[in-house]
């Protein structure tokens, strides 16, 4: 049986999000829930971060938005089970 490899599109997180950037603490709502920022932060702190994020402040950290989508694409596994 042959398995699907095709991964989802997340084009859509860059067209709602024309900023360029979206905060962590917004992650969850651009993402659809795919991503959560407080989980992100933990992430972050292991050595696993979006590449390229910025801090505003010292508190406030952004994500370029084309390397969530990336990093999505990269955590994604499609699953073929017709169960």
């Amino acid at each position: 049986m042959e398995q699907n490899k095709d991964k989802p599109d997340f084009s859509q997180i860059i067209v709602n999000n024309p900023s360029g950037y979206i905060l962590r603490k917004n992650l969850t709502e651009a993402t659809g829930g795919l991503l959560n920022g407080r989980t992100q932060a933990n992430r972050d702190s292991a050595g696993d971060p979006i590449p390229g994020r910025i801090m505003i402040g010292n508190r406030r950290v952004a994500y370029p938005v084309q390397a969530v989508v990336e990093y999505l694409q990269k955590m994604v596994k499609v699953s073929d089970d017709t169960e």
